[in-house]
């Protein structure tokens, strides 16, 4: 029996929020790590059962669709 709190759904959101989090290459600016603070915070969120699986795909759907 399986505790993840992860849904199939959260977790393709959460990858494609993860691609479009590390696509800025080497050079961080600070604009890209706050976007990573906040994906890392949602991750955080959804393992402790405080953001839900839906909340955070949304969460990560938003970050994705923002960096292209």
């Amino acid at each position: 029996m399986s505790t993840s709190k992860w849904t199939e759904r959260a977790l393709r959101a959460r990858l494609r929020a993860d691609v479009a989090v590390n696509a800025a290459g080497r050079r961080v600016s600070a604009d890209d790590a706050a976007r990573r603070l906040e994906y890392l915070r949602v991750v955080a969120g959804v393992d402790a059962g405080v953001i839900s699986p839906d909340a955070g795909a949304a969460l990560f759907d938003e970050m994705s669709f923002a960096r292209g």
